[in-house]
């Protein structure tokens, strides 16, 4: 079933592990009929400094971070702009989801474009830049343009 409505989401966390990692960043995209429609990003404070290795691999600012709202202004805002659309994540039912839901109640149903790939491609690698280079689609900078992206292209192959 195609999704006309939908918002891909991406966050940016301190580690790996589900229950002990720090949210950093939240990007979400609203999309209609396949077309960006609005965005939404924000940084969260850690209200710490974070060692220049994480920084690094998660491509930010330590002033950004220190400039930007606290987690639950954040996830405030967040609440307000997926209301009750579908969410579109990569890995989302193993990492995104489960963190999020430390800080509050998701409601909104998630389809998890890491298990749609492994369903309909055969890769040696599903991360995120392969899928989209077995796909043909251009590497975005923003990892949730690239969510969205192949989850419309492997929509549209059914």
């Amino acid at each position: 079933m195609k999704h006309h409505k939908f918002i891909a989401f991406n966050i940016e966390t301190t580690s790996v592990d589900i229950n002990t990692c720090e949210l950093v960043k939240i990007d979400a995209i609203k999309y209609k009929n396949q077309k960006v429609k609005e965005r939404f990003s924000t940084f969260i404070n850690p209200n710490k400094h974070l060692d220049n290795e994480i920084l690094n691999i998660l491509n930010i600012n330590q002033k950004d971070l220190d400039s930007a709202p606290q987690l639950t202004q954040a996830i405030k805002k967040l609440k307000r702009f997926i209301k009750r659309y579908l969410l579109i994540g990569y890995n989302s039912q193993n990492f995104d989801i489960p963190v999020l839901s430390r800080f509050t109640k998701i409601k909104n149903k998630n389809i998890d474009v890491l298990n749609m790939a492994k369903e309909n491609l055969k890769l040696n690698s599903y991360r995120l830049h392969d899928v989209a280079k077995k796909l043909s689609l251009t590497i975005k900078d923003n990892d949730t343009e690239s969510i969205a992206d192949i989850y419309i292209s492997l929509q549209n192959q059914k």
